[in-house]
């Protein structure tokens, strides 16, 4: 199954741009490394992706890791090497977040691409005996991995009152599938969010450059939607870099309602769990 092809990066990748949520200029260097896995660098630290911790508000993945290092707004990025099936690689950021870029993964999938992949033996997936559920207290929102051949994510979100209202995508992943349905799709904010948000210190880098802003019944958005449904596809976007987290591809179908970061996480977690109770 071609999504879950390894591949390596033949060349080094450097990105320019500014954080989503710092406002602050910031810097991505991507280099081809020896060992498996992905690999977070900072100075002489040298972190896998794996012993990092996520943490956030729902409004992003910002990865920690044991020495105090980490870096905010992972998951596109994470998405774009998932998709690809990229591993052997080693991530250098400055200024404490990776760029926002177009507020989606395209501009680090072409990149990718750009510099050439060399296809490498096939992952050995995380495949599950049993169904792994998380919901919230109301239940109102909840996430669940069922065993299955490959990858598949079917996702709801709702938002009454707002152009977006009730959108739902059911998609059978691959790497061919993910570079055009999924990647190009840019993250979104309410109106309404967006002087709370920069209260907290967040979404100090937003712009119409970077993300899709939506105000009741009108959108605004450069160039316009890239889908109809680009809400729902972003939403995809970033459980598939949230659960790049584990280390390996999961093959299973993720039925997600109304999920986000958080719950992605817990999701994520609760797998890894499982993964060492059944060692």
């Amino acid at each position: 199954m071609t999504v879950f092809n390894r591949y390596r990066v033949k060349k080094e990748v450097h990105l320019y741009g500014i954080g989503l949520h710092s406002g602050k200029p910031c810097t991505l260097s991507l280099y081809p490394c020896k060992p498996r896995g992905i690999y977070f660098r900072f100075g002489q630290a040298l972190w896998n992706l794996t012993d990092g911790s996520p943490r956030g508000d729902g409004r992003g993945t910002v990865l920690s890791f044991p020495d105090g290092n980490g870096v905010m707004t992972v998951e596109h990025l994470l998405g774009a090497l998932r998709g690809l099936g990229i591993d052997g690689v080693e991530i250098v950021v400055t200024g404490g977040e990776v760029p926002a870029m177009d507020g989606s993964a395209a501009p680090f999938v072409h990149s990718l691409l750009e510099v050439g992949l060399s296809e490498s033996e096939a992952w050995d997936p995380i495949e599950l005996d049993r169904p792994v559920a998380v919901d919230d207290l109301d239940g109102d929102r909840s996430i669940i991995a069922l065993p299955w051949e490959g990858f598949k994510v079917t996702y709801v979100i709702d938002y009454p009152s707002t152009v977006i209202g009730t959108q739902c995508l059911s998609i059978a992943l691959s790497r061919d599938n993910f570079i055009r349905e999924i990647a190009p799709c840019r993250t979104f904010a309410l109106m309404e969010e967006i002087a709370f948000l920069r209260d907290r210190g967040l979404s100090l880098g937003g712009s119409l450059d970077n993300a899709v802003v939506v105000d009741g019944m009108e959108v605004s958005a450069k160039e316009g939607l890239r889908f109809t449904d680009e809400f729902v596809r972003h939403k995809i976007l970033d459980l598939i870099g949230d659960l790049s987290l584990l280390g390996r591809p999961l093959s299973a179908h993720v039925i997600a309602l109304k999920a986000g970061h958080l719950m992605h996480h817990r999701l994520g977690e609760t797998i890894r769990q499982n993964i060492k109770r059944s060692e």
